[in-house]
């Protein structure tokens, strides 16, 4: 019932298990989808685009999906010309706490998914 845009599934094991996440984009708000707490008490799960500077995360939403909820065009604008997204993430409940974990996830054909994501969200305004 919306226009949604998500890249393809990388997995990622989170000190217990393997966890499968992707980006998804709906109604403004970016979210990495994933299968496990997140835990962001360090301050440092965020992303970064082909190496440039780190993005914090905004919050947590339904307590598995890290949200950027602000600068969601800066960010859109760095996907579009860029190669490829790290993503930092921490898991809990883990006692002591473990190391943060990184997955990079390609963004080959996130212009042209970005472009028909827009249209879709035209045509549903109209």
């Amino acid at each position: 019932g919306g226009c949604n845009l998500e890249t393809g599934e990388v997995s990622l094991f989170d000190g217990y298990q393997d966890t499968r996440l992707r980006l998804s984009m709906a109604e403004g708000k970016l979210l990495v989808i994933t299968e496990s707490n997140i835990d962001l008490s360090f301050g440092d799960v965020g992303l970064a685009v082909d190496g440039k500077d780190f993005i914090p995360a905004d919050g947590v939403a339904d307590e598995k999906h890290v949200l950027f909820s602000s600068n969601t065009e800066a960010i859109l604008e760095q996907f579009i010309h860029g190669r490829s997204v790290t993503v930092y993430l921490r898991f809990w409940p883990s006692y002591p706490a473990t190391q943060r974990h990184e997955a990079r996830i390609s963004l080959i054909g996130f212009t042209r998914a970005y472009k028909n994501y827009n249209a879709c969200r035209s045509k549903m305004s109209s």
